[in-house]
Order: C-alpha cells, then sequence, then structure tokens
C-alpha cells in the first residue's frame, strides 16, 4: 500500500512461534543456497553434459532411474526428482576458473499420499545428507537406499563424498 501511513501498510513485527519458526527456515533455506554455487546457476538447465561430462540436470523418477518421455506426459505423475551434478557447473569465478558445486538432489511430492523414493546411484562413494525437509526439520544422513517423501513435501539431499556407509 503506496503512501499509506495506517494499519493498511503496518506490520506487526511480534512474531509468535509460527512465525519465528517460519524465519529461522527461510534462513536456513537462504543458507543451503547461498552455500551450493549448482543452485544459483546463470544459465538454464539443458540435460546435455557440462563442465566435467556429466549432464547439468537429470530427471529422476521414484525408483531412481531417469525420467522418460512417457513419465512426462503420464497425467498421474505427482513426483518428481531432480539431480543436479556438482561437477556439472558452467559458472565461473572472477578468474575464470570453474566453479564447482555439490551435487544435490531435490525430491518433489505433489500427491496426497506418501511416496518412497530410491536414490539414484552415483559414479562417486558417499552418503547422502538430507539437507532440508518441508515435512522433518533438520538435517540427517540418509542410511538407507531410499527416503519417504510424504505428501506434499520437498526433500533437498545433498550427496556428500567425504562420508562413506
Amino acid at each position: 500500500a503506496y503512501c499509506q501511513d495506517n494499519e493498511v501498510s503496518w506490520f506487526d513485527w511480534d512474531f509468535d512461534d509460527a512465525a519465528w519458526s517460519l524465519l529461522e527456515y527461510t534462513r536456513e533455506v537462504i543458507g543451503v543456497f547461498k552455500s551450493n554455487p549448482i543452485l544459483r546457476r546463470r544459465n538454464f538447465l539443458t540435460g546435455r553434459p557440462s563442465g566435467g561430462g556429466n549432464p547439468d540436470v537429470t530427471w529422476v523418477r521414484p525408483d531412481g532411474t531417469e525420467m522418460i518421455e512417457e513419465d512426462w506426459r503420464n497425467p498421474e505423475t505427482r513426483t518428481l526428482g531432480m539431480l543436479l551434478q556438482g561437477r556439472a557447473a558452467d559458472d565461473v569465478d572472477e578468474r575464470g576458473r570453474i566453479v564447482f558445486g555439490e551435487t544435490v538432489l531435490l525430491l518433489l511430492n505433489g500427491g496426497t499420499r506418501s511416496r518412497l523414493y530410491t536414490l539414484p546411484r552415483m559414479d562417486r562413494a558417499g552418503v547422502w545428507e538430507e539437507l532440508l525437509n518441508t515435512a522433518h526439520p533438520g538435517p540427517r544422513l540418509v542410511k538407507q537406499q531410499t527416503v519417504n517423501l510424504t505428501a506434499h513435501s520437498t526433500i533437498l539431499l545433498r550427496h556428500n563424498q567425504d562420508l562413506e556407509t
């Protein structure tokens, strides 16, 4: 409300617990995006190899395999996985060196039921770490090859090559 110095434009800065919780979660999300260059791309994703020879994006089905054309056309599809390879960077720093990020997997469930999602096989050893989960707060290591993707939720995972199962 432009030029309104009354209740229309006033904002109540006295947060309740839910508002503080949302603020903390928002800070956490911003921190994750700031810390990983692969989540701050300057160019559109193409699905073609770039940087380290890996495709910049792979769309993943719940069984952990790459999506095919039929999956995109299926009106019953309610889940989607997006694998971004950290070595498939297209960004450079101020000296012209390629800026690599961490490999991340974003899982989305737009359905009304939970869905078991198989994590994709990676070329390098490591452990998947849950960075963000809209259904369950706090980061955690994923010890199985599957994650439970709660209805109407999003999970962001990082493939940590410094840790092994």
